[in-house]
This record gives structure tokens, C-alpha cells and sequence, in this order.
């Protein structure tokens, strides 16, 4: 993307179990979906120069339904679209992905349901919930930041529920 595919969401939708998607450097404004697929989603520049800046009412990265491997998401800035009713990045329905050197900023930060997720060296800076777990919910946070904005009373860096479990290994969180 974009020499073979004019987005990054075109190259989802005909990507197979298994593919590589390689993304070059610049804005893609767009909001995409994994659509099942466990593929491998590769910015060429890292997210110093490899922006997805969501568009619509809805989530800027959903991951759903990966079962049949393990998808990721490596080398991007990820930014919300501004929307109190959304995520930046949604991951849910049995999927398995891990989130490697990222930036998630803007509203919310990363929202898992019923999935497997690994993030790795990552930072999450969010106005409120860098994280939210719920519904079986298993989340490994590595090597990562993970800092919130909001001063109200009901902001946190991770909020699990309903037999999430959660991993954290040299984590910074403010």
C-alpha cells in the first residue's frame, strides 16, 4: 500500500490467512478491518511516519474473528476520530493479534472482548481508558506506556471485567 492497493483496507479485503501486507510511510485516512484474516499489517517506516487516522463514527482498527492464526499490527500511529462512543482499536470474537510498536492516541485507547491480545512495545496515550477488558478478555501488555488524560473520577489506564486476565511485564503507566 499504496503501490499495489490504493488503501490499506482494499489490501485486507483480498488478503488470504497467512499474507503480509506492507504499508509505506504517510496518512491513510481511513478506518479498516481485519476481517477475520490473520495477517501480518506492516508499516515499511514505523509510526514515526505511518499514520491510520480513523474516519466515521466507529472504530479506526477493528480486529474480529481471527481464529485461525495469529494476526498483527506493527509500525503504526493509530488516532481516533475524535468519537465518545468509540475505541481506537477494537479487538473481539476469539481473535489472536498482537499490537507491536505503536502509538494509540486520541480519545479512547484499545478496546478488547472475548480475544487474545499482546501488546509490545507500544505507547497509549489517551484522553480516558487506555484500556478496557471485558468479557473473557486476555491481554498481555509488554514493555509499553500507557498514560490517560482525563482527571475526572472515573478515569483509569485498564478497566477488566467479567474474567479478563491481564499480563503486565515493564509497563509504564501515568
Amino acid at each position: 500500500v499504496p503501490w499495489q492497493y490504493p488503501t490499506i483496507q482494499i489490501a485486507l479485503n483480498v488478503s488470504n490467512d497467512g499474507d503480509v501486507i506492507l504499508v509505506s510511510p504517510g496518512t491513510y485516512e481511513e478506518s479498516i478491518n481485519f476481517n477475520g484474516r490473520a495477517v501480518d499489517l506492516r508499516s515499511t517506516g514505523g509510526s514515526e511516519v505511518t499514520n491510520i487516522i480513523g474516519q466515521g463514527n466507529s472504530y479506526t482498527v477493528t480486529a474480529s474473528n481471527i481464529v485461525n492464526g495469529q494476526a498483527s499490527l506493527v509500525g503504526f500511529t493509530i488516532n481516533s476520530v475524535e468519537s465518545w462512543e468509540s475505541f481506537n482499536v477494537f479487538c473481539d470474537s476469539d481473535s489472536n493479534i498482537t499490537i507491536l510498536n505503536c502509538n494509540i492516541n486520541g480519545y479512547y485507547g484499545l478496546r478488547v472482548e472475548n480475544a487474545n491480545v499482546n501488546v509490545v512495545d507500544c505507547s497509549i496515550d489517551v484522553w480516558r481508558w487506555a484500556v478496557y477488558g471485558e468479557d473473557y478478555a486476555n491481554l498481555l501488555l509488554h514493555n509499553s506506556e500507557l498514560k490517560t488524560t482525563y482527571t475526572g473520577d472515573s478515569t483509569v489506564n485498564f478497566f477488566g471485567a467479567w474474567d479478563s486476565s491481564l499480563s503486565i511485564y515493564k509497563c509504564l503507566f501515568q
